[in-house]
This record gives structure tokens, C-alpha cells and sequence, in this order.
């Protein structure tokens, strides 16, 4: 094999070892999101664990609100109870004293004013004892919210663990899928070096049969190796098909549902990139329509960039006279050429001659004879050789024609 040959070998191996290490980097990077959804989920169980606290304050808070309103209650009995003795000890005076009426009448007069006042307390009483219930429903309603609250925090603390197992399960198959391909193909570059070793010693014997009869062995060995080649490429060809599907999974494990990330909770941005994600594009305008205001279409703009981070799409703005856009860009990853690819490629390269089962031999030498060449690549761990033939160049004792660098054949050697 010449030495262009062995530096693309090399770099093939290189680029081997390159998508190993991106492998790698991948399952580390899966890791590191693990540890921050379980940081995640701390923050969540620390936060529910201070929830019960504030509704005991919110509840301290109510039974202080009770005692006030029991202890208003109470002021308004002793208030009614004094306004019915004022009336009762009128009605006295009234019958005791029908005869003193002139002169008692700006005492009644008085006493008809502190009753008017009385009335006016117990008004203000009242209209306080309203506020009062008012404002204690609106503390129910903030103690169901935070109620609802808390179980919504649960509920994420428990979708957070779900997702979490989800990713370990991914990243195990993954990672087994990869040790897999990584064993398949060292043998799949055995099963080559093996062939490869096959064909040097087949030619071997074609360049040795070249000025002898040519018995039906060598062409047997031809056949089989033809076979086993054969073999070989469909190893291969089922090898590339488990690897699509293996892409194919992972791009439906990237492409998951997104919209169950914590950032779209309740956000009412969701229905925007949802409305992008199935119909490629949306106007400034739709988006303006669907929030009701502008201030919220700033807001959607201005966190677009956050929202990419989470997304299994980019969004594009695009600018005009009659406002922007927002169009549905696909984020296309070009890898790097799979080793089962590259290993395929290899053995595509070493094409053997046709074979038929009678005469063989004999299409090989006259092809030899027209041509003039006959190369033949191999490669091995430590070494690297080309043979070339040409009719220039033969040995020194014999017609044959020797290996390239001799002067002698094998026979003659």
C-alpha cells in the first residue's frame, strides 16, 4: 500500500477515535443535566417543605381576626343591651313624669341624640364587621391558592423525578448501543484485514500461475473468497441499518415533548412556539392578536433566545416594512462520517475480477497481459506494501514477473 494510502488510513482512524471521544462527551454532558434536575428538584422539596409554615401563619393570622370579631360582637350586645335600658328607663320618666313634659323635653331631646349616635356606632360597627368578612374570605382564597400551590410543586417535584429516570434509561441504552458498534466494527476490520490477507496470497498464486497451467484449487480458493467478500458487505450493510435506527432514535429522544419543560409551565408564550412548530411561521401581528397586547409581544421577543435553549428548533426574525416575523428554522447537526461507513468504503475499494467457475485463471492472465498492471492494497497493523506488475519487468532467471522491489520471483528466489 502506498503512503497517501496509509495517511488516509490513519486519518479514518483519527476521525474513529474523534467520534468515540464526541460519543463520550455526549454521555457526559447527559450526566451533567441529571445533576441539575436534581439540583432542581432539592430547590422544589425545600421550597414545599417552607409551604406548611406560612399556612400556619395564615392561620394564626385567622383565629387573631376571630377573636376580634367575637370580641366586636360582644361590644355590640352590651351597646344593643344599654340601648334597650335607655329606652326602657324613657318610657319611665315618660309615665312617672307626664306632668314635667315641658321641662323634660330638651332631656329627651338629648337623650334622642346619644341614641342617634348610639345608632351611628352601630352602624359603623356593622359596616366594619362587613369589611371584616370580606377580608377573611380573601384569606381563604389566598390559602387555597397557596394550597394549590403546593401541589403543584409536588406534582413538578414528581415530573422532575420521572424525566430524570427517563434520561438514565436513555443514556444506558445509549451508551451500551455505542460499546456495541464500537465491538462491532473492530471485528468488521478483522473480517478486512482477513480478506485482505486472502487476496495477497490468492494473487500470490496468480502471479506464480501466470506461466503454468492453472488447476481447479485456485479457482475454488477465488470463489470463496468472492463469497466471503460477499459475506462481508451484508455484516456491513445490516451493521448501517442498526445504526440508522439508532439515529433515527435519538432524534426522536432530542425531539421529545418539549412543551413539558418547567420554563412553559403555565406560560402563555407556549401557544406562540407551539403555533411556529406546526406551521412554520407567524407575523408580529398574530402574535400581538394572541397575547392582547404588545407589552406581551416584547416580552416574547426579549426571552426568545432563553426559549431557543429549550427548543428542538431555532425561530428566525425576519424584518420588513410591514413587521416582523418569526419563521420555523430545522437546527440540521452534520456529523462526522460513522466508522461503519468508512470501514464499508474501504472494502468497496478492493474489487475482485469475475469469477466464473471454469477459465478464471485465464481472463486474469489475459488481463494481465493487456494491462500491464496488477495492483493489489493491504494493510496490516505495523506495515504497509504495493505491488505493481508491469511487462517491463520481469525475473532475471525466469518470465515471470516478480514482486515489486525484486529482481527475482519466489521460484527463482
Amino acid at each position: 500500500m502506498s503512503e497517501s494510502s496509509c495517511r488516509e488510513i490513519g486519518s479514518q482512524e483519527q476521525e474513529l477515535q474523534a467520534a468515540c471521544t464526541q460519543l463520550r462527551q455526549e454521555v457526559e454532558q447527559n450526566t451533567l443535566s441529571k445533576r441539575e434536575l436534581e439540583s432542581t428538584i432539592a430547590d422544589l422539596k425545600q421550597q414545599s417543605d417552607s409551604l406548611p409554615a406560612k399556612i400556619a401563619e395564615r392561620e394564626l393570622y385567622l383565629d387573631k381576626i376571630d377573636r376580634h370579631i367575637s370580641r366586636l360582637e360582644a361590644e355590640q350586645n352590651r351597646l344593643s343591651i344599654a340601648v334597650d335600658s335607655l329606652s326602657r328607663s324613657l318610657s319611665d320618666r315618660q309615665a312617672q313624669e307626664l306632668g314635667l313634659a315641658q321641662a323634660k323635653t330638651e332631656e329627651i331631646s338629648q337623650h334622642s341624640v346619644n341614641k342617634e349616635k348610639i345608632e351611628a356606632e352601630i352602624a359603623a360597627l356593622e359596616s366594619q364587621f362587613k369589611i371584616l368578612q370580606s377580608e377573611i374570605a380573601t384569606q381563604q382564597v389566598e390559602r387555597n391558592e397557596l394550597q394549590q400551590q403546593l401541589y403543584t410543586l409536588e406534582e413538578q417535584q414528581e415530573q422532575k423525578s420521572i424525566e430524570n429516570n427517563k434520561l438514565d434509561r436513555s443514556i444506558k441504552s445509549r451508551q451500551s448501543a455505542i460499546d456495541e458498534l464500537e465491538l462491532e466494527i473492530k471485528h468488521r476490520h478483522q473480517d478486512k484485514e482477513d480478506i485482505n490477507y486472502k487476496i495477497i496470497e490468492l494473487e500470490d498464486s496468480i502471479f506464480f500461475a501466470s506461466g503454468h497451467n492453472v488447476d481447479d484449487s485456485l479457482n475454488i480458493n477465488i470463489v470463496d473468497l468472492y463469497r466471503q467478500w460477499q459475506s462481508t458487505n451484508k455484516q456491513i450493510s445490516d451493521l448501517k441499518e442498526q445504526i440508522s435506527k439508532l439515529k433515527q432514535e435519538k432524534e426522536l429522544l432530542q425531539y421529545k415533548k418539549w412543551q413539558e419543560h418547567l420554563i412553559f409551565k403555565s406560560n402563555p408564550h407556549l401557544q406562540i412556539l407551539e403555533h411556529i412548530d406546526r406551521h412554520e411561521v407567524i407575523t408580529e401581528s398574530e402574535v400581538n392578536h394572541r397575547l392582547d397586547n404588545s407589552r406581551a409581544s416584547r416580552q416574547f421577543a426579549n426571552r426568545l433566545r432563553e426559549y431557543s435553549l429549550h427548543l428542538p428548533f431555532s425561530v428566525k426574525v425576519e424584518s420588513s416594512a410591514s413587521g416582523s416575523r418569526y419563521v420555523k428554522e430545522i437546527v440540521t447537526i452534520v456529523e462526522p462520517p460513522h466508522p461503519a461507513d468508512v470501514l464499508q468504503a474501504d472494502l468497496v475499494e478492493i474489487e475482485l475480477p469475475h469469477i466464473q467457475t471454469n477459465g478464471a485463471v485465464s481472463e486474469l492472465e489475459n488481463t494481465i497481459i493487456q494491462d500491464s498492471v496488477f495492483d493489489v492494497k493491504s494493510q496490516s497493523n505495523d506495515d504497509s506494501f504495493e505491488r505493481v506488475t508491469s511487462a517491463h519487468n520481469t525475473c532475471r532467471s525466469c518470465e515471470r514477473i516478480p514482486m515489486y522491489g525484486h529482481d527475482y520471483c519466489s521460484s527463482c528466489a
